[in-house]
């Protein structure tokens, strides 16, 4: 029954603004054809800003136009153009919540412009002398504000609820989960959209119909020093888009497992189950693996799967058609190759410790799940390092636990001390000089003795006196490096090159910005 008579109302009013153009004067007649015209053009073509304000002056023109022949019941005729205009709200009520939102409850500023304007109708109307206008306009008012009380008392003080679920991640890890949400009271009806607080993404359910139980997929990658709270912002309205609601909700409680105990659990399992070692070896550092198994052998010694980080070149298709599944050949040279595992015992915050921890046992159990040995050098901020002597599988993975349990996090100011690198010192020592005057000269000469003050302070470092040391006595094939690259950043770069030009093959793990690089393939 509602549904015939809003469909009645829709229709009545522009038939309502023919009738009176025809009783009318020319001025009105033109005014009225004109308002028909907007009114039916906006219907039809789904212009809901312009059919409401159609509505809306169609509800204040009507009773202008009969007074003369009903009197005072002719402000009755605004009533279906009020019931039409709550059409164009109800389409207009979603695109609303795209705007700024309060943390509280207020009008909506489509609700707020209809308010101020019929207000001023209603002073108009009384400079004007013209009572008709100003009982149409109070008419027109009192329905808005009966409406957006009404729709306040069914959305309720905090429309919606959301359960709180505990959900356990690994620092570090992004993962995915669902958060379910409903509305408090049964019957509200309106519209939500959600956003997430900042470190969280949502993934879908940004909106939904109060009337449906909304999910959001919300997608984090929890840090250690947190937040671990993950909370939603809920901008609502109601079906009319009278009245926006901001309302905050904690979904979920975060468990943070560090990496560095994940990756402890492994290198413990390992040294207690050989025989699940190579695996857990495998899924911890796909990277390590794919660096390791490129170009390092020259016959054919097996298939595996595809881990991340392993070159594309050695595919094996056959296995792949037959599996619909990526595999990789492994080639073997029918020696072990040894090598060089660097590492950097500083970390300048938790998180950067816990990235630390984890790269280098998961390099450890990689190494040694492959068959390869290893000498194990470390160094820290105060300059104090050691080289092991070469390692089995066993004694790798054994030597990393080790030290691992000796890293510190260095004071926070060695986070921007990492020096310009040569090259670019070189690059701006050469820029300056073409200035060609004699002042760009001096400057010149200035930075040339920066440069070289940078190249002996690397020549003197703890990690270049350890590179040197480890290539001299056991001659490595390869070299990993892990460290935050921080105020060691040139040293590391500087010793990792000139291995290369040695023909040792480097693979840079940097976890202060969480990338790795090959050092051979810079530019």
């Amino acid at each position: 029954m509602g549904r015939y008579a809003k469909l009645v109302a829709l229709y009545l009013t522009p038939v309502a603004l023919v009738t009176g153009s025809l009783l009318s004067d020319v001025l009105a007649a033109v005014a009225s054809v004109l308002l028909v015209a907007l009114y039916l053009a906006s219907l039809i073509a789904g212009w809901w800003p312009g059919f409401v304000v159609a509505s809306v002056s169609s509800a204040l023109a009507l009773p202008v136009l009969f007074q003369p022949f009903l009197g005072g019941y002719s402000v009755l005729l605004a009533l279906p153009a009020i019931v039409a205009a709550s059409r164009g709200l109800m389409a207009l009520a979603p695109v609303l919540l795209n705007v700024p939102l309060p943390t509280g409850r207020a009008l909506s500023p489509l609700a707020r412009s209809l308010v101020w304007t019929l207000v001023a109708v209603v002073l108009l109307s009384f400079i004007l002398s013209v009572p008709v206008l100003r009982n149409a306009g109070g008419l027109v008012l009192a329905a808005l504000a009966l409406t957006a009380a009404v729709q306040s008392v069914r959305l309720g003080g905090r429309p919606l609820i959301a359960p709180v679920s505990g959900v356990a991640a690994r620092a570090g890890e992004r993962i995915e989960f669902e958060a379910e949400i409903r509305t408090v009271r049964i019957g509200a009806r309106g519209f939500a959209r959600m956003s997430a607080d900042p470190g969280f993404s949502l993934c879908r359910g940004e909106s939904f119909m109060l009337e449906d139980v909304g999910t959001a997929a919300i997608s984090v990658a929890p840090a250690l020093a947190g937040p671990t709270t993950v909370g939603l912002w809920a901008a609502i309205t109601d079906s009319l888009g009278l009245l926006h609601v901001g309302q905050r909700l904690d979904v979920a409680k975060l468990n943070v497992v560090p990496r560095a105990r994940a990756a402890r659990w492994a290198a413990e399992g390992y040294l207690q189950h050989r025989a699940q070692g190579s695996e857990i070896g495998r899924m911890v550092s796909g990277q390590v693996a794919g660096f390791l198994t490129t170009n390092i052998g020259v016959e054919y010694q097996s298939s595996r799967m595809y881990v991340p980080g392993d070159s594309l070149v050695t595919v094996d298709w056959k296995h792949t058609a037959r599996l619909q599944s990526l595999v990789v050949k492994t080639f073997d040279d029918g020696i072990r190759s040894s090598g060089l595992l660097l590492v950097s015992l500083s970390a300048s915050s938790v998180d950067e410790a816990d990235r630390l921890v984890y790269e280098v046992l998961s390099a450890a159990l990689t190494i040694s799940s492959m068959g390869h040995v290893a000498s194990l050098g470390v160094y820290d901020h105060r300059g104090d390092s050691r080289l092991s002597p070469i390692l089995d599988e066993d004694g790798l993975v054994r030597e990393a636990l080790g030290a691992c349990g000796d890293v510190r996090v260095s004071p926070a100011w060695r986070r921007f001390s990492r020096p310009v690198s040569s090259q670019e010192m070189e690059a701006r020592t050469a820029r300056v000089r073409r200035g060609g005057s004699a002042a760009a000269a001096a400057l010149g000469d200035l930075m040339s003795l920066s440069g070289g003050s940078l190249r002996r302070r690397v020549e003197a470092s703890t990690v270049t006196s350890l590179l040197r040391l480890a290539s001299l006595r056991y001659r490595p094939a390869w070299c990993i490096a892990v460290s935050s690259m921080h105020s060691d950043a040139e040293a590391i770069l500087t010793g990792l090159r000139a291995m290369e030009h040695e023909g040792i093959r480097t693979k840079l793990v940097n976890v202060g910005d969480s990338s790795s690089k090959h050092v051979g393939q810079e530019g």
